[in-house]
């Protein structure tokens, strides 16, 4: 990942890291156009940690232009009417275990109070640790879905949050 790479690059190539279904850098900068979707990343500047909410314009800068340090993590979610749905979060590997998926889902949730009544995930039945988080942020379990996830295969809890 080079620092002149477009937000939105960046993000892609966080993607293509951790997860075995990778959404593709065109597929990650066409959510922008779409007003249903938000993101947020998380940077870590000259000794502090930071989350924005990016949009079209924004997604398409450095992080030199918007004055902020290294990508380290990212949210996509989705709101539709009155129900918001966290698609996408991921930490690179060498930030994880130091705040940044707790400061990134505190700063969405917070946002999402505004436009939503009620929020979904799904998350592998084996992530104990993001289970953890979104336990210790208000979710709660609801169900199940079977043979959920591909490579490797493995049902998804699914959770729901009422704001």
């Amino acid at each position: 990942m080079m620092l002149g790479d477009s937000i939105a690059k960046q993000v892609a190539d966080i993607e293509r890291v951790v997860f075995s279904d990778a959404w593709s850098y065109e597929t990650i900068d066409h959510t922008f156009l779409m007003k249903h979707y938000h993101m947020y990343v998380a940077y870590l500047g000259e000794g502090d940690k930071g989350i924005i909410e990016l949009d079209e314009k924004k997604a398409g800068m450095n992080c030199d232009e918007l004055g902020i340090g290294e990508i380290t993590g990212y949210i996509i979610a989705s709101v539709i009417a009155d129900e918001t749905e966290l698609l996408r979060i991921a930490v690179k590997d060498e930030y994880r275990k130091q705040g940044f998926a707790s400061l990134l889902i505190e700063k969405y949730l917070s946002d999402m109070k505004a436009c939503a009544t009620t929020g979904f995930l799904e998350v592998r039945e084996s992530n104990s640790s993001a289970k953890a988080l979104y336990e210790k942020n208000g979710y709660r379990q609801i169900g199940i879905r079977k043979r959920y996830y591909k490579e490797p295969e493995e049902d998804a809890c699914i959770y729901q949050i009422s704001f």
